[in-house]
This record gives C-alpha cells, sequence and structure tokens, in this order.
C-alpha cells in the first residue's frame, strides 16, 4: 500500500530463515545480485505511489480499519476507505475510459501529478498523511482526505488537471507573516521618523528665513 517496491539486504541476511522465508511469503523477486555485499528484491504487487479511486467509503475505526486493509486482497483502487464525515465523502463517478496519474515534480516539500481522469475521481498519494501538506487542483485549494489510514487523497473532477501537493506548516506561514508585519512596521516608522524630520527641517527653514528677514529690515 505505501508503493515500497523494493527490499534491500545485505547478503548475509539471505541465510537467516526468517529472512528467507518473508520473501517466499511474500513472493519477492530476486532483481539483482551483482553486488558482493547486498542482494535489492522486487514486490511485483506493489501498487504505484500515485492511483485513482472511484469508490470510497467512510474509514471505520482504526483497528477494524487495518484489519480490512491489510487483507491480501485488498485493491485501494477498487475501494479506499477516507476518514471524514459521512456527508463530508468526495462525490465519484465510476470511471468510464482510459486513465492516468504520473508524477511530475518530486521534492522534499512538492510533489505534483498530472492527472487523467474519464470521471470524477479521488486522486491518492501513497506519502503520509501529516499536517502542514496542503493540496491545490489546477491552481485552487484542494482538501486532503486522510485515505486508508496513511495516505492523502484528494478529488480530482474529470479531465486534464494538475494536482500539486505543498508543505506548508503553520509555523513557517506564521513566520512569514510576522516577517511582512516586521517589515510594514518597519516601513511605517522610517516613514513616520521621515516625515518628522521633514516637518523640523521645514520649520527650521522657516525660522531662518524670517531671521534673514528681520536682519535686513
Amino acid at each position: 500500500l505505501a508503493a515500497g517496491r523494493y527490499l534491500l539486504s545485505t547478503r548475509g541476511n539471505g541465510a537467516n530463515p526468517k529472512i528467507a522465508n518473508y520473501v517466499s511469503r511474500k513472493g519477492l523477486i530476486l532483481s539483482a545480485d551483482d553486488d558482493p555485499e547486498l542482494v535489492l528484491f522486487e514486490n511485483p504487487e506493489a501498487l504505484p505511489r500515485v492511483y485513482i479511486s472511484h469508490n470510497v467509503r467512510r474509514a471505520p475505526q482504526p483497528k477494524d480499519l487495518l484489519a480490512l486493509i491489510s487483507r491480501r486482497n485488498f485493491d485501494p483502487r477498487e475501494l479506499s476507505y477516507v476518514d471524514t464525515e459521512p456527508d463530508a465523502l468526495p462525490e465519484l463517478m465510476p470511471a468510464v475510459g482510459p486513465e492516468n496519474a504520473r508524477i511530475v515534480v518530486d521534492g522534499l516539500h512538492e510533489v505534483k501529478v498530472d492527472v487523467s481522469l474519464s470521471a470524477p475521481g479521488l486522486l491518492i498519494l501513497a506519502d503520509s498523511y501529516y499536517p502542514g501538506w496542503l493540496a491545490e487542483v489546477d491552481g485552487s485549494p484542494a482538501t486532503i482526505l486522510p485515505t486508508n489510514h496513511l495516505f492523502r487523497g484528494v478529488r480530482v473532477p474529470a479531465g486534464n488537471h494538475s494536482v500539486t501537493f505543498s508543505y506548508k506548516p503553520m509555523s513557517v506561514r506564521l513566520g512569514a507573516g510576522l516577517s511582512i508585519l516586521g517589515l510594514v512596521i518597519s516601513a511605517a516608522l522610517a516613514g513616520r521618523a521621515w516625515l518628522r524630520y521633514r516637518r523640523e527641517s521645514i520649520a527650521s527653514e522657516i525660522v531662518r528665513e524670517e531671521s534673514v528677514s528681520k536682519d535686513r529690515t
């Protein structure tokens, strides 16, 4: 479910019965064996990191949810569970044609996905749902829904769209706001000081001119 496709292990671990049993039980395939110290296994059943679901239900309690999504035949592309109120479940429709979702930007604080949907669906990114992440669909704010206990879901309408996930925690936004406020206050104080200086300069000039005029008289 977390899109973990590869398992890297030291070669010595291959003799460990527990690891050998795990590799066999999970159906992992030996992918690379040309390193003297390491071996690489591939999980052919791993989900892609982004995919679409057109069928969602409200998530039950965590214990029951974990039991549901731990089943070997569970496929979140067929049915996903969203942690939200019943009246807040996204309105979706069955797919009526080919669809595609691919990551085009994969950064530390930003993930951008190009999506092509035949009907409204839930785009699921197999990255951890975590406070501070915001989403946009074609530049407009969108709600990130906790999906399948751990991941991020965003409703996307039919058609071609760009979905952006950005990490902007409140601390960063608050800091930016305070910085801007500080600049505004500094500018206001500087402007006030300049006006005061101008008033004093004009007053001094008037006094000087009056003094010169009296001397001439």
